[in-house]
Protein backbone atom coordinates (compact mmCIF):
# COMPACT_ATOMS: atom_id res chain seq x y z
CA UNK A 1 0.00 0.00 0.00
CA UNK A 2 1.35 3.76 -1.08
CA UNK A 3 0.30 6.35 2.27
CA UNK A 4 -1.34 9.06 0.25
CA UNK A 5 1.33 11.44 0.84
CA UNK A 6 3.28 9.91 -1.71
CA UNK A 7 0.73 9.05 -3.77
CA UNK A 8 1.36 12.00 -5.96
CA UNK A 9 5.31 11.74 -6.61
CA UNK A 10 3.97 7.61 -7.46
CA UNK A 11 1.56 8.36 -9.76
CA UNK A 12 4.06 10.91 -11.39
CA UNK A 13 6.72 8.18 -11.74
CA UNK A 14 3.97 5.57 -13.37
CA UNK A 15 2.58 7.83 -16.14
CA UNK A 16 6.09 9.34 -16.97
CA UNK A 17 7.49 8.75 -20.55
CA UNK A 18 4.06 8.22 -21.73
CA UNK A 19 2.94 5.85 -18.87
CA UNK A 20 4.97 2.73 -19.64
CA UNK A 21 5.57 1.47 -16.25
CA UNK A 22 2.13 1.76 -15.83
CA UNK A 23 1.05 -0.21 -18.54
CA UNK A 24 4.46 -3.12 -18.01
CA UNK A 25 2.54 -3.13 -14.29
CA UNK A 26 -0.83 -4.05 -16.52
CA UNK A 27 0.41 -6.38 -19.08
CA UNK A 28 1.59 -8.60 -15.54
CA UNK A 29 -2.04 -9.14 -14.54
CA UNK A 30 -3.71 -12.48 -15.05
CA UNK A 31 -6.19 -12.10 -17.64
CA UNK A 32 -7.18 -15.50 -18.26
CA UNK A 33 -9.64 -18.04 -16.08
CA UNK A 34 -8.87 -18.54 -12.91
CA UNK A 35 -11.83 -20.68 -11.82
CA UNK A 36 -14.73 -22.19 -12.85
CA UNK A 37 -17.85 -21.15 -14.36
CA UNK A 38 -19.95 -24.60 -14.65
CA UNK A 39 -23.09 -22.53 -14.04
CA UNK A 40 -22.25 -19.88 -17.01
CA UNK A 41 -21.61 -22.76 -19.27
CA UNK A 42 -24.62 -24.56 -19.13
CA UNK A 43 -26.98 -24.58 -22.10
CA UNK A 44 -29.90 -23.47 -20.00
CA UNK A 45 -27.93 -20.35 -19.03
CA UNK A 46 -25.91 -19.49 -22.20
CA UNK A 47 -28.82 -16.78 -23.57
CA UNK A 48 -28.23 -15.41 -20.28
CA UNK A 49 -24.95 -14.00 -21.08
CA UNK A 50 -24.04 -11.00 -23.20
CA UNK A 51 -20.78 -11.57 -24.65
CA UNK A 52 -19.72 -15.23 -24.16
CA UNK A 53 -16.33 -15.23 -22.85
CA UNK A 54 -17.25 -12.56 -20.05
CA UNK A 55 -19.40 -14.50 -17.59
CA UNK A 56 -19.62 -15.15 -13.60
CA UNK A 57 -17.45 -17.51 -11.86
CA UNK A 58 -19.14 -19.91 -9.62
CA UNK A 59 -17.84 -19.37 -6.66
CA UNK A 60 -18.42 -15.51 -6.84
CA UNK A 61 -21.70 -15.65 -8.72
CA UNK A 62 -25.00 -14.23 -7.72
CA UNK A 63 -27.25 -17.11 -6.94
CA UNK A 64 -30.81 -16.16 -7.09
CA UNK A 65 -33.73 -17.79 -5.70
CA UNK A 66 -35.04 -21.12 -8.15
CA UNK A 67 -38.59 -20.40 -9.28
CA UNK A 68 -41.07 -23.55 -9.05
CA UNK A 69 -37.44 -25.48 -8.27
CA UNK A 70 -36.00 -24.96 -11.47
CA UNK A 71 -32.07 -25.50 -11.10
CA UNK A 72 -31.01 -23.44 -13.51
CA UNK A 73 -33.44 -20.39 -13.08
CA UNK A 74 -30.68 -19.40 -9.85
CA UNK A 75 -27.84 -17.88 -12.47
CA UNK A 76 -27.23 -14.39 -13.74
CA UNK A 77 -24.35 -12.84 -15.09
CA UNK A 78 -23.33 -11.19 -12.19
CA UNK A 79 -20.52 -11.42 -9.52
CA UNK A 80 -19.86 -10.13 -5.82
CA UNK A 81 -17.15 -8.49 -5.57
CA UNK A 82 -14.95 -7.76 -2.35
CA UNK A 83 -14.52 -4.44 -0.84
CA UNK A 84 -11.06 -2.92 -0.41
CA UNK A 85 -10.46 -4.99 2.73
CA UNK A 86 -11.44 -8.16 2.26
CA UNK A 87 -15.29 -6.82 2.87
CA UNK A 88 -17.16 -10.13 0.68
CA UNK A 89 -20.14 -8.33 -1.05
CA UNK A 90 -19.14 -5.00 -1.68
CA UNK A 91 -20.34 -4.62 -4.64
CA UNK A 92 -22.00 -6.67 -7.48
CA UNK A 93 -20.30 -6.23 -11.16
CA UNK A 94 -23.03 -7.42 -13.52
CA UNK A 95 -23.39 -7.56 -17.15
CA UNK A 96 -26.11 -4.64 -18.59
CA UNK A 97 -29.38 -6.34 -18.46
CA UNK A 98 -30.49 -8.46 -21.56
CA UNK A 99 -34.58 -8.85 -22.51
CA UNK A 100 -33.88 -12.56 -21.38
CA UNK A 101 -32.65 -11.66 -17.89
CA UNK A 102 -34.80 -8.80 -17.59
CA UNK A 103 -37.07 -10.48 -15.18
CA UNK A 104 -33.67 -12.22 -12.94
CA UNK A 105 -32.33 -8.92 -12.71
CA UNK A 106 -34.84 -7.00 -10.73
CA UNK A 107 -35.30 -10.35 -8.48
CA UNK A 108 -31.84 -9.94 -7.90
CA UNK A 109 -32.54 -6.15 -7.05
CA UNK A 110 -34.98 -7.24 -4.80
CA UNK A 111 -33.18 -10.49 -3.19
CA UNK A 112 -30.30 -8.70 -2.71
CA UNK A 113 -32.30 -5.69 -1.10
CA UNK A 114 -30.32 -3.31 -3.20
CA UNK A 115 -31.03 0.56 -3.56
CA UNK A 116 -28.20 1.94 -6.16
CA UNK A 117 -27.97 0.91 -9.70
CA UNK A 118 -24.77 2.52 -10.90
CA UNK A 119 -25.23 2.41 -15.14
CA UNK A 120 -21.90 3.43 -17.28
CA UNK A 121 -23.28 2.80 -20.45
CA UNK A 122 -25.57 3.71 -23.08
CA UNK A 123 -28.24 1.80 -25.02
CA UNK A 124 -26.57 2.13 -28.45
CA UNK A 125 -22.38 3.60 -28.85
CA UNK A 126 -21.27 4.09 -32.11
CA UNK A 127 -24.16 2.36 -33.76
CA UNK A 128 -23.95 -0.90 -31.26
CA UNK A 129 -26.86 -1.78 -28.99
CA UNK A 130 -24.60 -2.23 -25.59
CA UNK A 131 -27.45 -2.68 -23.50
CA UNK A 132 -31.23 -3.21 -23.66
CA UNK A 133 -33.73 -0.97 -21.82
CA UNK A 134 -34.61 -2.90 -18.60
CA UNK A 135 -36.40 -0.49 -17.44
CA UNK A 136 -40.22 0.94 -17.60
CA UNK A 137 -41.50 4.37 -19.04
CA UNK A 138 -44.78 4.04 -16.72
CA UNK A 139 -44.99 0.69 -14.76
CA UNK A 140 -44.03 -2.82 -15.76
CA UNK A 141 -43.60 -6.19 -13.70
CA UNK A 142 -40.36 -8.37 -14.17
CA UNK A 143 -40.98 -12.02 -12.41
CA UNK A 144 -43.04 -11.02 -9.94
CA UNK A 145 -41.00 -7.87 -9.21
CA UNK A 146 -43.34 -4.39 -9.93
CA UNK A 147 -41.81 -1.93 -11.03
CA UNK A 148 -42.70 1.92 -10.88
CA UNK A 149 -40.93 5.07 -12.24
CA UNK A 150 -41.30 7.80 -9.83
CA UNK A 151 -38.97 10.10 -11.28
CA UNK A 152 -36.56 11.54 -13.54
CA UNK A 153 -33.79 14.23 -13.20
CA UNK A 154 -31.43 14.86 -15.91
CA UNK A 155 -27.97 16.68 -15.55
CA UNK A 156 -25.06 17.79 -17.70
CA UNK A 157 -23.42 14.29 -17.34
CA UNK A 158 -25.83 11.59 -16.04
CA UNK A 159 -29.38 11.23 -14.83
CA UNK A 160 -31.01 9.97 -11.52
CA UNK A 161 -34.26 8.07 -12.22
CA UNK A 162 -36.15 6.48 -9.03
CA UNK A 163 -38.34 3.38 -8.91
CA UNK A 164 -40.69 1.88 -6.63
CA UNK A 165 -40.67 -1.85 -6.53
CA UNK A 166 -43.10 -3.87 -4.91
CA UNK A 167 -43.63 -7.27 -4.57
CA UNK A 168 -47.07 -9.43 -4.95
CA UNK A 169 -47.86 -10.96 -1.85
CA UNK A 170 -44.81 -8.85 0.60
CA UNK A 171 -46.02 -5.66 2.00
CA UNK A 172 -44.66 -2.35 1.82
CA UNK A 173 -42.30 -1.00 -1.20
CA UNK A 174 -38.79 -0.07 -1.83
CA UNK A 175 -37.08 3.06 -3.32
CA UNK A 176 -34.15 2.22 -5.88
CA UNK A 177 -32.28 4.56 -7.74
CA UNK A 178 -30.48 4.17 -10.52
CA UNK A 179 -27.38 6.54 -11.59
CA UNK A 180 -26.80 6.66 -15.12
CA UNK A 181 -23.30 8.00 -16.52
CA UNK A 182 -24.10 8.97 -20.04
CA UNK A 183 -20.42 9.95 -20.85
CA UNK A 184 -17.87 7.11 -20.69
CA UNK A 185 -16.91 6.14 -23.96
CA UNK A 186 -16.87 1.86 -24.30
CA UNK A 187 -13.38 1.08 -23.77
CA UNK A 188 -12.18 4.09 -23.57
CA UNK A 189 -11.94 6.59 -20.86
CA UNK A 190 -14.26 9.83 -19.74
CA UNK A 191 -12.00 12.88 -21.57
CA UNK A 192 -11.69 14.04 -17.46
CA UNK A 193 -12.11 12.41 -14.19
CA UNK A 194 -13.91 15.38 -12.43
CA UNK A 195 -17.21 14.20 -13.86
CA UNK A 196 -16.65 10.59 -12.65
CA UNK A 197 -15.82 11.54 -9.07
CA UNK A 198 -18.97 13.86 -9.13
CA UNK A 199 -21.10 10.87 -9.63
CA UNK A 200 -19.22 9.10 -7.49
CA UNK A 201 -19.98 11.58 -4.51
CA UNK A 202 -23.99 11.66 -5.63
CA UNK A 203 -24.05 7.87 -5.85
CA UNK A 204 -21.99 7.27 -1.97
CA UNK A 205 -24.73 10.25 -0.64
CA UNK A 206 -27.70 9.34 -1.96
CA UNK A 207 -27.11 5.31 -1.17
CA UNK A 208 -28.86 4.57 2.11
CA UNK A 209 -26.50 2.89 4.85
CA UNK A 210 -28.87 -0.22 5.34
CA UNK A 211 -28.90 -0.96 1.47
CA UNK A 212 -27.89 -4.09 0.22
CA UNK A 213 -24.85 -4.17 -2.24
CA UNK A 214 -24.70 -1.15 -4.97
CA UNK A 215 -24.94 -2.69 -8.48
CA UNK A 216 -22.65 -1.75 -10.95
CA UNK A 217 -23.07 -1.97 -14.71
CA UNK A 218 -21.63 -1.11 -18.40
CA UNK A 219 -21.86 -3.37 -21.24
CA UNK A 220 -20.11 -6.96 -20.37
CA UNK A 221 -19.64 -5.56 -16.53
CA UNK A 222 -16.02 -5.41 -16.35
CA UNK A 223 -14.49 -2.78 -18.44
CA UNK A 224 -15.95 0.90 -17.01
CA UNK A 225 -17.82 -1.52 -14.12
CA UNK A 226 -14.01 -2.51 -12.73
CA UNK A 227 -12.54 1.61 -13.12
CA UNK A 228 -15.68 2.69 -11.16
CA UNK A 229 -15.31 0.13 -8.48
CA UNK A 230 -11.27 0.28 -7.83
CA UNK A 231 -11.70 4.07 -7.98
CA UNK A 232 -14.62 4.17 -5.41
CA UNK A 233 -12.92 1.55 -3.45
CA UNK A 234 -9.73 3.31 -3.26
CA UNK A 235 -10.88 6.26 -2.44
CA UNK A 236 -12.62 4.61 0.83
CA UNK A 237 -9.45 2.82 1.64
CA UNK A 238 -7.89 6.63 1.57
CA UNK A 239 -10.55 7.77 3.57
CA UNK A 240 -10.04 4.68 6.33
CA UNK A 241 -6.64 3.78 6.08
CA UNK A 242 -4.34 6.71 4.35
CA UNK A 243 -3.34 4.52 1.80
CA UNK A 244 -3.94 3.47 -1.84
CA UNK A 245 -3.10 -0.38 -3.45
CA UNK A 246 -4.35 -0.11 -6.86
CA UNK A 247 -2.83 -3.00 -8.07
CA UNK A 248 -3.41 -5.40 -5.37
CA UNK A 249 -6.69 -4.52 -5.22
CA UNK A 250 -7.36 -5.11 -9.28
CA UNK A 251 -5.81 -8.69 -8.75
CA UNK A 252 -8.11 -9.48 -5.58
CA UNK A 253 -10.76 -8.26 -8.35
CA UNK A 254 -9.76 -10.26 -10.76
CA UNK A 255 -10.55 -13.30 -8.45
CA UNK A 256 -14.06 -12.48 -8.30
CA UNK A 257 -14.65 -11.66 -11.85
CA UNK A 258 -12.72 -12.19 -15.06
CA UNK A 259 -11.41 -9.44 -16.97
CA UNK A 260 -11.71 -6.60 -14.96
CA UNK A 261 -10.15 -3.34 -16.06
CA UNK A 262 -10.74 -3.64 -19.23
CA UNK A 263 -7.84 -1.59 -20.85
CA UNK A 264 -4.53 -0.09 -19.93
CA UNK A 265 -5.91 3.13 -20.60
CA UNK A 266 -8.61 2.69 -17.79
CA UNK A 267 -5.97 1.48 -15.26
CA UNK A 268 -4.14 4.83 -16.32
CA UNK A 269 -7.41 6.72 -15.44
CA UNK A 270 -8.10 4.89 -12.15
CA UNK A 271 -5.04 6.33 -11.12
CA UNK A 272 -5.57 9.87 -12.09
CA UNK A 273 -9.07 9.76 -10.94
CA UNK A 274 -8.16 8.90 -7.26
CA UNK A 275 -4.75 11.33 -7.76
CA UNK A 276 -7.19 14.28 -8.62
CA UNK A 277 -9.53 13.19 -6.01
CA UNK A 278 -7.07 13.09 -2.97
CA UNK A 279 -5.04 16.55 -4.60
CA UNK A 280 -8.61 18.60 -4.69
CA UNK A 281 -10.35 16.78 -1.66
CA UNK A 282 -13.97 17.68 -1.16
CA UNK A 283 -15.10 20.87 -1.80
CA UNK A 284 -18.60 20.56 -0.97
CA UNK A 285 -20.42 22.98 1.54
CA UNK A 286 -24.24 22.67 3.05
CA UNK A 287 -25.89 26.03 2.29
CA UNK A 288 -26.32 26.35 5.38
CA UNK A 289 -22.66 26.30 6.80
CA UNK A 290 -21.43 28.60 3.86
CA UNK A 291 -21.12 31.28 5.93
CA UNK A 292 -18.63 29.48 8.75
CA UNK A 293 -17.10 27.72 5.28
CA UNK A 294 -16.23 31.61 3.83
CA UNK A 295 -14.96 32.50 7.00
CA UNK A 296 -12.33 29.74 7.37
CA UNK A 297 -11.52 30.46 3.56
CA UNK A 298 -10.99 34.10 4.03
CA UNK A 299 -8.57 32.84 6.84
CA UNK A 300 -4.73 33.21 6.51
CA UNK A 301 -2.91 29.62 6.38
CA UNK A 302 0.27 29.98 8.33
CA UNK A 303 2.31 27.37 6.97
CA UNK A 304 1.66 28.67 3.75
CA UNK A 305 1.00 32.39 4.55
CA UNK A 306 -2.10 32.75 1.92
CA UNK A 307 -5.72 32.34 2.03
CA UNK A 308 -7.80 29.44 1.76
CA UNK A 309 -9.46 30.90 -1.06
CA UNK A 310 -5.90 31.10 -2.71
CA UNK A 311 -4.58 28.24 -1.89
CA UNK A 312 -7.74 26.42 -3.47
CA UNK A 313 -7.80 28.86 -6.53
CA UNK A 314 -3.61 27.40 -6.85
CA UNK A 315 -5.20 23.79 -7.23
CA UNK A 316 -6.31 24.38 -10.56
CA UNK A 317 -4.43 23.60 -13.51
CA UNK A 318 -3.44 26.50 -15.70
CA UNK A 319 -1.90 24.25 -18.34
CA UNK A 320 -2.94 23.17 -21.67
CA UNK A 321 -5.09 20.16 -21.13
CA UNK A 322 -6.31 19.41 -24.27
CA UNK A 323 -5.34 20.18 -28.57
CA UNK A 324 -6.52 23.38 -30.01
CA UNK A 325 -5.18 22.52 -33.48
CA UNK A 326 -8.05 24.74 -35.61
CA UNK A 327 -7.35 27.76 -33.36
CA UNK A 328 -3.81 27.46 -34.01
CA UNK A 329 -4.07 27.26 -37.88
CA UNK A 330 -2.18 30.33 -39.25
CA UNK A 331 -5.72 30.99 -41.46
CA UNK A 332 -6.99 31.31 -37.67
CA UNK A 333 -4.24 32.80 -36.01
CA UNK A 334 -5.99 36.64 -36.47
CA UNK A 335 -9.32 35.55 -35.18
CA UNK A 336 -7.83 34.95 -31.92
CA UNK A 337 -7.70 38.38 -29.41
CA UNK A 338 -5.11 36.97 -27.25
CA UNK A 339 -2.59 34.31 -28.77
CA UNK A 340 -2.97 32.30 -25.28
CA UNK A 341 -6.78 32.32 -24.74
CA UNK A 342 -7.92 30.16 -27.47
CA UNK A 343 -10.88 27.27 -27.82
CA UNK A 344 -10.33 23.78 -27.26
CA UNK A 345 -10.86 21.49 -30.63
CA UNK A 346 -13.23 19.32 -27.77
CA UNK A 347 -15.32 22.51 -26.66
CA UNK A 348 -14.87 24.77 -29.68
CA UNK A 349 -18.23 26.06 -31.36
CA UNK A 350 -18.32 25.01 -34.91
CA UNK A 351 -19.88 27.48 -37.71
CA UNK A 352 -21.19 26.30 -41.09
CA UNK A 353 -18.32 26.57 -43.62
CA UNK A 354 -18.92 29.55 -46.34
CA UNK A 355 -18.49 28.55 -49.80
CA UNK A 356 -16.74 24.72 -48.60
CA UNK A 357 -14.07 26.87 -46.69
CA UNK A 358 -12.75 24.59 -43.50
CA UNK A 359 -11.08 27.33 -42.23
CA UNK A 360 -14.55 29.27 -42.32
CA UNK A 361 -16.02 27.20 -39.37
CA UNK A 362 -13.32 28.59 -36.27
CA UNK A 363 -14.67 30.83 -34.13
CA UNK A 364 -13.10 31.90 -30.84
CA UNK A 365 -16.00 30.57 -29.02
CA UNK A 366 -16.64 27.64 -25.94
CA UNK A 367 -19.15 25.72 -24.83
CA UNK A 368 -19.48 25.14 -21.27
CA UNK A 369 -22.06 23.18 -19.53
CA UNK A 370 -24.42 24.16 -16.94
CA UNK A 371 -25.26 21.72 -13.50
CA UNK A 372 -27.69 19.88 -15.51
CA UNK A 373 -28.14 21.15 -19.12
CA UNK A 374 -25.08 20.27 -21.66
CA UNK A 375 -24.15 23.03 -23.65
CA UNK A 376 -25.83 25.56 -21.87
CA UNK A 377 -23.67 28.56 -23.01
CA UNK A 378 -21.23 29.70 -25.20
CA UNK A 379 -18.76 31.59 -23.77
CA UNK A 380 -16.57 34.39 -26.51
CA UNK A 381 -14.24 36.98 -26.94
CA UNK A 382 -15.38 40.14 -27.57
CA UNK A 383 -15.38 40.39 -31.34
CA UNK A 384 -12.41 41.76 -33.53
CA UNK A 385 -13.41 44.15 -36.53
CA UNK A 386 -12.59 41.50 -38.54
CA UNK A 387 -14.94 38.57 -36.60
CA UNK A 388 -18.26 40.58 -36.13
CA UNK A 389 -19.54 38.83 -39.03
CA UNK A 390 -18.71 35.71 -37.90
CA UNK A 391 -19.95 36.47 -34.44
CA UNK A 392 -23.08 37.25 -35.92
CA UNK A 393 -22.55 33.93 -37.93
CA UNK A 394 -22.58 32.36 -34.83
CA UNK A 395 -25.63 33.91 -33.30
CA UNK A 396 -28.05 32.21 -36.28
CA UNK A 397 -26.36 29.66 -36.60
CA UNK A 398 -27.28 28.21 -32.84
CA UNK A 399 -30.42 30.36 -32.87
CA UNK A 400 -28.92 32.26 -30.04
CA UNK A 401 -31.96 34.80 -28.12
CA UNK A 402 -29.86 36.10 -25.08
CA UNK A 403 -26.31 37.68 -25.91
CA UNK A 404 -25.14 38.82 -22.03
CA UNK A 405 -21.95 41.52 -22.57
CA UNK A 406 -19.69 41.92 -19.40
CA UNK A 407 -17.15 44.55 -21.00
CA UNK A 408 -17.41 48.19 -21.81
CA UNK A 409 -16.43 49.61 -25.12
CA UNK A 410 -13.40 51.29 -23.75
CA UNK A 411 -11.66 50.04 -21.13
CA UNK A 412 -8.67 51.14 -19.94
CA UNK A 413 -6.17 51.50 -22.81
CA UNK A 414 -8.34 48.93 -25.01
CA UNK A 415 -10.98 49.77 -27.54
CA UNK A 416 -13.58 47.09 -28.37
CA UNK A 417 -15.50 47.42 -31.74
CA UNK A 418 -19.50 48.12 -31.45
CA UNK A 419 -21.01 45.13 -32.88
CA UNK A 420 -24.42 46.23 -32.80
CA UNK A 421 -26.19 49.00 -34.17
CA UNK A 422 -27.68 52.42 -32.38
CA UNK A 423 -30.87 52.32 -33.72
CA UNK A 424 -31.62 51.78 -37.61
CA UNK A 425 -30.84 48.29 -39.45
CA UNK A 426 -27.22 47.67 -40.31
CA UNK A 427 -25.31 45.11 -42.31
CA UNK A 428 -22.77 42.30 -41.02
CA UNK A 429 -21.88 40.39 -43.87
CA UNK A 430 -25.42 38.67 -44.92
CA UNK A 431 -26.52 39.93 -41.66
CA UNK A 432 -28.67 42.09 -41.06
CA UNK A 433 -29.29 43.34 -37.23
CA UNK A 434 -31.78 46.67 -36.23
CA UNK A 435 -32.85 47.35 -32.76
CA UNK A 436 -35.80 47.03 -31.82
CA UNK A 437 -36.09 48.62 -28.11
CA UNK A 438 -33.59 49.77 -25.71
CA UNK A 439 -34.22 50.19 -22.00
CA UNK A 440 -31.93 50.63 -19.04
CA UNK A 441 -32.14 49.18 -15.54
CA UNK A 442 -29.59 49.48 -12.89
CA UNK A 443 -25.98 48.55 -14.28
CA UNK A 444 -28.08 46.46 -16.91
CA UNK A 445 -29.01 48.11 -20.67
CA UNK A 446 -31.12 45.46 -22.55
CA UNK A 447 -31.66 45.73 -26.34
CA UNK A 448 -34.00 44.04 -28.22
CA UNK A 449 -32.95 42.98 -31.62
CA UNK A 450 -34.14 41.85 -34.88
CA UNK A 451 -31.67 39.75 -36.64
CA UNK A 452 -31.86 38.70 -40.18
CA UNK A 453 -30.15 36.19 -42.29
CA UNK A 454 -30.53 37.17 -46.08
CA UNK A 455 -29.68 33.61 -47.34
CA UNK A 456 -32.10 31.70 -45.92
CA UNK A 457 -34.91 34.44 -45.18
CA UNK A 458 -34.56 33.69 -41.25
CA UNK A 459 -35.32 36.29 -38.54
CA UNK A 460 -35.31 36.09 -35.07
CA UNK A 461 -35.22 38.11 -31.84
CA UNK A 462 -32.22 37.89 -29.65
CA UNK A 463 -31.83 39.81 -26.11
CA UNK A 464 -28.47 42.21 -25.66
CA UNK A 465 -27.74 42.21 -22.27
CA UNK A 466 -25.12 44.92 -21.31
CA UNK A 467 -23.92 44.66 -17.51
CA UNK A 468 -21.90 48.62 -17.75
CA UNK A 469 -19.79 48.34 -14.41
CA UNK A 470 -17.52 45.17 -14.17
CA UNK A 471 -14.21 46.01 -14.36
CA UNK A 472 -11.61 44.03 -16.23
CA UNK A 473 -10.12 41.09 -14.17
CA UNK A 474 -12.15 42.70 -11.07
CA UNK A 475 -15.33 42.14 -9.93
CA UNK A 476 -18.56 44.42 -10.29
CA UNK A 477 -19.12 48.13 -8.37
CA UNK A 478 -22.57 46.42 -6.95
CA UNK A 479 -22.22 43.02 -6.26
CA UNK A 480 -25.74 42.30 -6.18
CA UNK A 481 -26.24 43.40 -10.17
CA UNK A 482 -25.03 40.29 -10.98
CA UNK A 483 -27.99 38.35 -8.88
CA UNK A 484 -30.03 41.09 -11.68
CA UNK A 485 -28.12 40.02 -14.63
CA UNK A 486 -29.08 36.20 -14.24
CA UNK A 487 -32.56 36.65 -13.42
CA UNK A 488 -32.49 38.82 -16.85
CA UNK A 489 -30.95 36.49 -18.65
CA UNK A 490 -33.84 33.76 -17.51
CA UNK A 491 -36.36 35.69 -18.24
CA UNK A 492 -34.68 35.79 -21.34
CA UNK A 493 -34.08 32.06 -22.32
CA UNK A 494 -37.85 31.73 -20.86
CA UNK A 495 -39.08 33.58 -24.34
CA UNK A 496 -36.56 32.20 -26.56
CA UNK A 497 -36.42 28.43 -25.94
CA UNK A 498 -33.41 25.97 -25.40
CA UNK A 499 -30.68 27.42 -27.46
CA UNK A 500 -27.50 28.59 -25.58
CA UNK A 501 -26.86 31.73 -23.50
CA UNK A 502 -24.29 33.65 -25.16
CA UNK A 503 -21.74 35.18 -23.01
CA UNK A 504 -19.08 37.54 -23.86
CA UNK A 505 -16.60 39.22 -22.07
CA UNK A 506 -13.14 40.90 -23.74
CA UNK A 507 -10.97 37.70 -23.13
CA UNK A 508 -14.33 35.18 -23.08
CA UNK A 509 -12.70 34.00 -20.29
CA UNK A 510 -12.44 35.78 -16.74
CA UNK A 511 -15.76 37.67 -16.26
CA UNK A 512 -17.64 35.24 -18.64
CA UNK A 513 -16.35 32.21 -16.71
CA UNK A 514 -17.54 33.90 -13.47
CA UNK A 515 -20.75 34.52 -14.88
CA UNK A 516 -21.23 31.12 -15.67
CA UNK A 517 -19.73 29.43 -12.76
CA UNK A 518 -21.73 31.75 -10.57
CA UNK A 519 -25.48 30.48 -12.74
CA UNK A 520 -24.76 27.13 -12.24
CA UNK A 521 -23.51 27.43 -8.42
CA UNK A 522 -26.95 28.89 -8.06
CA UNK A 523 -28.64 26.52 -9.89
CA UNK A 524 -27.43 23.30 -8.26
CA UNK A 525 -28.26 25.51 -4.76
CA UNK A 526 -31.55 25.77 -5.33
CA UNK A 527 -32.43 22.09 -6.11
CA UNK A 528 -29.95 20.68 -3.42
CA UNK A 529 -28.82 22.95 -1.28
CA UNK A 530 -25.33 22.30 -1.63
CA UNK A 531 -22.55 24.64 -3.15
CA UNK A 532 -19.66 23.38 -4.85
CA UNK A 533 -17.76 26.75 -6.22
CA UNK A 534 -14.21 24.99 -6.93
CA UNK A 535 -15.92 21.64 -8.69
CA UNK A 536 -18.11 23.72 -10.76
CA UNK A 537 -14.80 26.11 -12.08
CA UNK A 538 -12.38 22.74 -12.26
CA UNK A 539 -15.49 21.72 -14.40
CA UNK A 540 -16.02 24.51 -16.65
CA UNK A 541 -12.18 25.02 -17.30
CA UNK A 542 -12.49 21.56 -19.15
CA UNK A 543 -14.02 23.16 -22.03
CA UNK A 544 -12.71 26.91 -21.09
CA UNK A 545 -8.92 27.16 -20.33
CA UNK A 546 -8.54 29.90 -17.83
CA UNK A 547 -12.21 30.11 -16.67
CA UNK A 548 -12.52 32.73 -13.87
CA UNK A 549 -8.95 34.34 -14.06
CA UNK A 550 -8.15 35.28 -10.69
CA UNK A 551 -8.39 34.72 -6.72
CA UNK A 552 -10.67 37.93 -6.67
CA UNK A 553 -13.19 36.36 -8.94
CA UNK A 554 -13.24 33.05 -7.37
CA UNK A 555 -13.59 34.59 -4.33
CA UNK A 556 -16.28 37.04 -5.62
CA UNK A 557 -17.82 33.40 -6.60
CA UNK A 558 -18.69 32.63 -2.74
CA UNK A 559 -19.45 36.51 -1.82
CA UNK A 560 -22.45 36.58 -4.26
CA UNK A 561 -24.02 32.99 -3.36
CA UNK A 562 -23.62 34.50 0.14
CA UNK A 563 -25.64 37.43 -0.81
CA UNK A 564 -28.18 35.63 -2.48
CA UNK A 565 -28.45 33.01 0.73
CA UNK A 566 -28.48 36.41 2.57
CA UNK A 567 -31.57 37.77 0.64
CA UNK A 568 -33.56 35.06 2.84
CA UNK A 569 -34.75 35.62 5.90
CA UNK A 570 -35.82 31.51 5.93
CA UNK A 571 -33.22 29.07 4.24
CA UNK A 572 -36.40 26.96 4.19
CA UNK A 573 -38.14 28.86 1.45
CA UNK A 574 -35.39 29.09 -1.23
CA UNK A 575 -35.66 26.38 -3.23
CA UNK A 576 -38.93 27.53 -4.54
CA UNK A 577 -37.09 30.58 -6.01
Amino acid sequence: PIPIALFPEYVAKMQANGGIRLETEYKKFDNGQQFPWEAARKPANKNKNRYANIVAYDHSRVVLERVNGDEDSDYINASFIHGYDGTPRSFIASQGPLPPAFEDFWRMVWEQNSQSIVMLTNLVELGKTKCHKYWPDKTETYGGVTVTLHQSEIFAEYEIRTFILSKAKQSGSRMVRQFHFTVWPDKGVPQYATAVLAFRRKVRALNPRDAGPVIVHCSAGVGRTGAYIVIDAMLEQAKKSRTVDIRNYLIALRKDRPHMVQTKEQYSFIHSAVLEALTCGNTEIQSENCNQAMQKLASVNRKFQMTGYALEFQKFDNGQQFPWEAARKPANKNKNRYANIVAYDHSRLVLERVNGNEDSDYINASFIHAHRGRNAFIATQHPLLETVEDFWRMVTDYDIGTIVMLNNLHELDQEYPKYWPDHGPTKYGHIGVSVLSKQEQGDVICTKLKVTRKKVRRTHEVRHLHHVSWPDKCIPEVACSVLDLLDEAQTSQQQCGNAPVLVQCSNGVGRSGTFCAISSVLERLKTEQVIDVFQVIKRIRVNLPGAVESPTQYMFCYQIIQKYLDSFSDYANYSDC
